[in-house]
């Protein structure tokens, strides 16, 4: 098993511990584990020509999800747009 260590401000410290609280994560580390699920998801879902984003069901908006992290990842075979199928 590997170990990592990070240094981060103490407000970004203070973001990751409101999230545990939010999400009832007890471990920073259980944290980092969805966190990196949730990216390996999305990065998926770009590399299949996907637009990530979210529905308000009581207005029927959609919003793009903005990250330029999956600004990056490009589509296989050259696909953009949404894939509705």
């Amino acid at each position: 098993m590997a170990r990592f260590q990070l240094d981060i401000p103490e407000r970004s410290l203070r973001e990751i511990e409101k999230l545990m609280l939010d999400t009832d994560t007890s471990t920073k580390k259980d944290l980092i584990n969805n966190a990196i699920t949730l990216l390996k998801w999305a990065v998926r879902q770009r590399q299949q020509g996907r637009v990530l984003c979210s529905y308000s069901e009581s207005g029927g908006i959609l919003r793009e999800l903005e990250m330029p992290i999956l600004q990056r990842v490009a589509p296989e075979g050259g696909q953009e747009g949404v894939n509705t199928g």
